[in-house]
């Protein structure tokens, strides 16, 4: 058998063993596939043999799949073997220990017979076949939409001093000194408001000192939008190079939106401006849940594919931006934003909010970038009213605010 391409399968439950050798041999008949009933059985034969690939349960007698793999990383024999965890477990935990112990990829059951394959080609090929190492875009959005549809997903949380501002204003008599203590309780918001209220974007004949001046100088509603903003750039972090380099362009962009839609509004006289200018900050919300998505696949491997995580970026954040939406209790109007802010006339509300929005995307490039004349002849612009001067000109102060945001925030 000398120069026999193998693969280990260690699995109790023998039904799931049997499907998986079966997959293997139809998807690479020049291998042979043994079994291991457990962990045990499966540390003796991967110690005895050359195995071009160890793929393990978690949960299993006399040897779990974390201490089978710790125990082959530690063999000098077996250190460099690929291995593949195939489990139930599809918490962050897991994901954790089975990384620090060396795993090659990870892959929760149920799974795809596709998905399964294709990385398994990929470890036998020696790549970085995991989640998203060198794997399609259409390959990274069945994952992500699988992964969210099983429930393994933790949805952002709306950071607590937004849900407290919200509170504050659903309440009708609204003061200052309320406002304070709300802020107050994070220190590092309190300090930006500070900055931003001693800044050119607010423009103040004197120094702002505290809270309440800076509050005051803002104006509530002022206020809540930069909280807004301020509280959604902590809301999410990641150690991935690529995943950081997503959310920081997804923060500027929502803020350069804003100030987009908020000066949109004033040109085109709607009565309440600062209420564009939070849509704005939201309308990409749905790029938050994907990285918290794509984070979490991506713990237990050193590459990203950048191009696939665009274009799952791309096309299927406002889908999953509905459903935070949901999840964090706003109505229908914003549900409409986020959900048709690429294509408004999909909705059944086409709003003066959601014209704006959608125009504020033309604007700034979000549809790659039309000009000027362009955007004035869109079916939105006309409805409008909006004229190419008029873009110019929101165009050249947006710029403006962002300059200036960018030296405080």
């Amino acid at each position: 058998m000398s120069g026999v391409k193998k693969i280990l399968v260690a699995d109790d439950e023998i039904h799931i063993a049997m499907a998986i050798k079966a997959i293997l041999k139809k998807a690479l008949p020049g291998y042979v596939v043994d079994h291991a009933k457990n962990g045990v059985e499966a540390w003796k034969m991967a110690s005895t043999n050359d195995y071009q690939l160890v793929i393990s349960d978690w949960n299993m007698p006399k040897k779990n799949g974390d201490e089978l793999l710790s125990d082959l990383r530690k063999n000098n024999d077996t250190s460099k073997t690929p291995f593949m965890m195939l489990t139930a477990r599809g918490d962050r935990d897991s994901y954790a220990v089975a990384a620090k112990a060396g795993v090659d990829d990870y892959l929760i059951k149920p799974f795809k017979a596709a998905e399964f394959v294709l990385k398994v080609k990929g470890l036998l090929e020696h790549e970085t076949a995991g989640l998203l190492g060198g794997v399609q875009a259409e390959c990274l959005a069945d994952l992500v939409v699988d992964r969210f549809k099983k429930g393994y997903t933790n949805l952002p949380v709306l950071p607590k001093v937004v849900k407290n501002f919200n509170k504050l204003f659903e309440s009708g008599d609204v003061t200052i000194e309320d406002i304070v203590k709300v802020v107050e309780l994070d220190s590092a918001i309190a300090l930006k408001l500070i900055s931003i209220a001693n800044s050119p974007l607010v423009r103040g004949a004197s120094d702002c000192l505290s809270v309440e001046r800076a509050i005051t100088r803002l104006g509530l509603p002022e206020t809540k939008n930069y909280i807004v903003a301020l509280a959604n750039k902590g809301v999410l972090v990641s150690e991935n190079i690529i995943l950081k380099k997503v959310l920081e362009d997804l923060w500027w962009h929502s803020l350069e939106t804003a100030y987009c839609a908020k000066l949109l509004a004033i040109m085109l006289n709607h009565s309440n401006p600062d209420k564009l200018f939070l849509l704005g900050l939201l309308h990409d919300v749905g790029k938050l849940l994907l990285v918290s998505i794509v984070d979490d696949l991506s713990i237990t491997w050193s590459e990203i594919d950048k191009a696939a995580v665009d274009e799952i970026m791309d096309s299927l954040h406002a889908d999953f931006g509905s459903v935070l939406i949901r999840a964090w209790n706003f109505g229908d109007e914003f549900y409409d934003i986020v959900h048709f802010h690429h294509s408004p006339f999909d909705s059944e509300n086409i709003s003066f909010e959601l014209l704006v929005i959608y125009l504020a995307n033309l604007i700034l490039g979000g549809d790659d970038g039309k000009d000027a004349v362009e955007i004035t002849s869109s079916q939105a612009a006309i409805r409008l009213g909006l004229k190419s001067d008029m873009i110019m000109s929101v165009i050249e102060k947006t710029n403006e605010y962002v300059a200036s945001a960018r030296r405080v925030l």
